[in-house]
Order: structure tokens, then C-alpha cells, then sequence
């Protein structure tokens, strides 16, 4: 039942993430065509200054589904409505106080970042819909535990899809019968995120009808309970703000508006990648929690091993995808820019990848066990160390175009020494076991990416794509061959042997209901 629960998660929230990247990848070229680069960098801006925001947001909010899920789990309902009520009304205290920043930032807009007199007024009401978005996403956050702690993010997925559906629908209304403009993109994502709330409330009293929200519920003991854990999950936020979330305004101010829209296509592609592993790894959190409510670590070592298998099996095909084919991608996607200049920088900002995306999982790990201290101490620093860097090297030039590639590439570097001693040693303390456990699945995977790019590199001199359908029948073909590689490389024999049994199985069930 569980292995059969966690398809179905996985198949709706791939249909749910295709369509959004479709959504995405179609208005990224629109607004690059229509408005211009710099205009598409300013989305992605809007949405960096609410990552900051989540410094404060997500100490509360990060938690709250881990300790809401393990009371329901150990069924101590009590406690489960205290810790619901005082998040609800701990994320309207925020909401409010945000909402003061949030107003100074969008009337001194002009005063803060670069942005061309011609932009100023659509910019402005754009980051203002970003912002409300982000103030209704903290209100109604709570809601969202409903499918973590009754593990049917299948449903989620769903009210995703149906979102998203509406969103695509919106913005070709507006584009159709209005001017371009960037503002319609932050208007229908308020939109989108109310119709989710709507839906969240209406399954959290269906599923978790037991959960009540009464005044009298509320606690600031539990608050603090939260926030005790919490308050790490904020450093490691702001340390991913520090490495990561700077780079556009950093690019904005030092360089120009139109290098900053240049690095925000740039790294369209590799936050794309990310999001899906992001969702793979997500999977596992809610069985990976419930294991540790019950005490059964044996259990979750098992659901840990299968799930960094797992990702290292898939993680090729996107990576190999963009170091062979990037540029036809770039070129069939955005025709107006540089499509090789593109690809190096996408190279540039995805290169830790190889290492970190199997090893995602051990973050569901870090928050099931509630040992968040350690990673978040450690982002920290590390981010300190990042931003030091970028600058001092930003000193020794005055070109553009290393300048951005200084600010890409610093960031992955310390990505990379991460992923590879930090992250896969720390997990290993935590799930005391072997130092050395997660090693074979990182080298594995190092390999199979190199003999992947080193296939296709080959084969795209023999036949080289130049239409979307072209790409599409090369990307399909690529991934066969590449999940039939490291079937044999990264599954051991017996993993192997328990993959052909279940996939007999599952067919003469299927065979059988015929």
C-alpha cells in the first residue's frame, strides 16, 4: 500500500510539475520576445525578495508540518489542534508585519534595484501582486499539512493541476486582449494561490476534520517548541539566500539590468532541474517522518537507501540533456539570445548537481529527526564564505561577462564541496551508519553522467536535432538508454533481482485485471 501510495504521489506531482514547466517555459519567451530580458529578470527579482521575507517565515513554517504530523501520528489530537491553531495565528502576525517592508520596497522600487523609466510602472504593480501572493501563501500555509500528514499529495498535485490550468487560461486572456506587461504574471499567481487555499481549507476539514481551530488553542509554548527547531531551518534559508538568492540583485546593481535578465534565463533551466528533484525527494518526506514518529529506524534507513538510489538513477538524463543539448534547447527556446552563451552559463550554475541532487533526500532526514542545527550552522558559514568571495573577485575585473560568470560560478563551488563531504557525512552521523554509506551512489552517478555526455556528444555529430520535435524523440531515446545504464550502474545485483520481481508482479497484475 505504501510503495503503491508513493506512485501515485510521484505520477500526479510530474503531471502537475510538466504542466507548469510548459506554462513557465512559454511565458519566460513571451516576455523575453515581447518585453525584453531585463523584464523577465525582474520576475524572477520579485520572487528572490520574497525568498528574503522567508528568512523570517520559514523558522515557523518548516516545521510545522513535521511536529503537526507526528502528534496526529502518535494520536495526540490535543496537541496536534494547539500546534495548528498558534501557527494560524502566528502566520497572520507575520503577514501583517511584512506587509510594511513589503510597501517601502515597492514605492522606493526605483531607488533600490536598476530598473528603465519605461518598466517602472509595470514592475511596480507586479511586485506588488508578488508580495500579496507571498502574504496569502503564509496565512494559509498550515492548510497544506493536510496532505504531509494524510500522505496524499496526490491530491495537492491535483489542485496544483487544476491552478495551473486556470493560470494558462488567465494569461492567454490577458495577453490576447490587453498589452505585454509582467504585472499579469504576479495578478494570476494571487489568483491561483487563493483558489489553493480555498481547496486546502476544504480538505483539511474533510481529512483532518479532528483538527480544530479555537482561540483557547492557542499556545505560545508550542510556538516556541516550533521556533526552537525552526530557527535553524532560517539560518540554513538565509545562508541559501546568501550563496544563492543574491545573485540577481548583485547582477542588477553591479553590472546592469540586462545582464541580470541574461543570468535569470540562465538559470531557468537548472532551477527547473532542481524543482523536479525537489519534488522526487518530497515524496519520501512523509513516510520518512512517520517511520521516525514510530521509532522504526530500520525502516527509514531502508526508505533512505531506496530513495538516493532512486534519484541517482533519473539524475542524468536532465543533466546530460543540458550538457549535450543545451544550446539546440536555448536556440529553439529563446532565438534572440546567444544560445551557446546560455548554455555555458546554465553548465556553470548546474554543475553541483551531479553530486547533490541523489543526496536530497537526507534533508527530509535532517527535519524528520528534528537535527536541523548542524546543517543550518554550517550553510551559514558557508554562505559567509561565498558572498566574501564574490566580491573580492569582483574587484579584480571590469568585464561583464566574467563578472557574471564569477557570480555563478563561486556559489557552485562551495555547492560542490558540500555535496561532497559535508552532506553525505553529517547524514551518515544522523542515521548512524557507515561514513562511507553514501559515497558509491555519488561516484556511481559522477560516472554515469561523464559516460552519458561522452555517448551523446558522439551522437549528436552523427545526427543533431534542429526542431522541437526533433529534440523531443532525441531526449526520449537519450533517456532509455541512459535509465538502461545505470540500471546496471548504480543498482546493485540484488537491487536489481528486487526490481525485475516487482516490475513480473506489477504486470501480472495488470495482465490479471485484463
Amino acid at each position: 500500500m505504501e510503495k503503491k501510495r508513493l506512485m501515485i504521489n510521484l505520477l500526479v506531482r510530474m503531471v502537475s510539475f510538466v504542466i507548469h514547466l510548459l506554462i513557465s517555459f512559454g511565458l519566460s519567451r513571451y516576455v523575453v520576445e515581447k518585453i525584453g530580458a531585463d523584464a523577465y529578470g525582474f520576475v524572477s527579482l520579485a520572487n528572490d525578495f520574497t525568498g528574503y521575507a522567508e528568512i523570517l517565515t520559514v523558522a515557523l513554517n518548516s516545521m510545522a508540518s513535521r511536529f503537526i504530523t507526528v502528534s496526529i501520528h502518535r494520536e495526540d489530537y490535543e496537541s496536534a489542534d494547539k500546534y495548528f491553531t498558534s501557527v494560524i495565528v502566528s502566520n497572520i502576525f507575520l503577514a501583517l508585519a511584512l506587509t510594511v517592508p513589503f510597501t517601502l520596497i515597492v514605492l522606493f522600487l526605483d531607488r533600490i534595484v536598476n530598473v528603465s523609466n519605461d518598466l517602472l510602472s509595470d514592475v511596480r504593480v507586479l511586485w506588488t501582486f508578488i508580495f500579496l501572493n507571498f502574504l496569502v501563501t503564509i496565512v494559509g500555509s498550515v492548510f497544506g499539512v493536510v496532505y504531509f500528514a494524510k500522505n496524499r499529495l496526490d491530491l495537492e498535485s491535483m489542485n496544483e493541476i487544476k491552478a495551473n490550468l486556470l493560470r494558462m487560461c488567465l494569461l492567454l486572456l490577458f495577453y490576447i486582449i490587453f498589452r505585454p506587461s509582467v504585472m499579469y504574471i504576479g495578478m494570476t499567481s494571487l489568483i491561483c494561490t487563493l483558489f489553493l487555499l480555498y481547496k486546502n481549507y476544504r480538505y483539511s476539514q474533510k481529512l483532518l476534520g479532528q483538527l480544530k481551530i479555537r482561540r483557547e488553542y492557542f499556545d505560545v509554548h508550542y510556538v516556541r517548541e516550533i521556533l526552537s527547531s525552526g530557527i535553524w531551518n532560517s539560518f540554513t534559508r538565509l545562508g541559501s539566500v546568501l550563496s544563492n538568492g543574491l545573485d540577481l540583485l548583485i547582477t542588477n546593481l553591479l553590472i546592469s539590468a540586462q545582464a541580470m535578465g541574461l543570468v535569470s534565463v540562465a538559470k531557468t533551466l537548472p532551477t527547473k532541474i532542481l524543482s523536479v528533484f525537489a519534488i522526487f525527494s518530497g515524496i519520501f518526506a512523509p513516510d520518512l517522518t512517520k517511520s521516525f514518529a514510530q521509532d522504526d529506524m530500520g525502516k527509514m534507513k531502508e526508505q533512505l537507501i531506496f530513495a538516493i538510489k532512486f534519484l541517482g538513477m533519473v539524475s542524468s538524463i536532465p543533466l546530460v540533456f543540458l550538457y549535450v543539448y543545451g544550446d539546440v534547447f536555448y536556440s529553439l527556446w529563446m532565438p534572440s539570445l546567444d544560445p551557446a552563451l546560455m548554455q555555458r552559463l546554465s553548465v556553470c550554475a548546474s554543475a553541483a548537481f551531479a553530486v547533490n541532487l541523489p543526496l536530497e533526500p537526507l534533508w527530509n532526514v535532517f527535519t524528520a529527526a528534528n537535527k536541523v542545527k548542524v546543517s543550518s550552522i554550517y550553510l551559514f558559514v558557508n554562505s559567509i564564505l561565498t558572498v566574501i568571495v564574490v566580491f573580492l573577485l569582483l574587484q579584480l575585473t571590469e568585464n561583464d561577462l566574467i563578472r557574471m560568470y564569477i557570480i555563478i560560478c563561486v556559489s557552485v563551488g562551495f555547492s560542490i564541496i558540500r555535496g561532497f563531504f559535508f552532506l553525505p557525512l553529517y547524514g551518515a552521523y544522523c542515521m548512524k551508519i557507515g561514513y562511507g554509506s553514501f559515497y558509491p551512489v555519488i561516484f556511481k552517478n559522477l560516472f554515469a553522467i561523464g559516460a552519458g555526455t561522452l555517448v551523446f556528444r558522439l551522437a549528436k555529430l552523427a545526427y543533431m536535432p534542429r526542431s522541437w520535435g526533433g529534440l523531443f524523440v532525441t531526449v526520449c531515446f537519450m533517456s532509455v538508454c541512459l535509465l538502461a545504464m545505470n540500471y546496471y550502474l548504480i543498482l546493485s545485483r540484488a537491487d536489481r533481482e528486487k526490481t525485475v520481481v516487482l516490475v513480473r508482479g506489477k504486470l501480472k497484475k495488470i495482465m490479471g485485471d485484463l
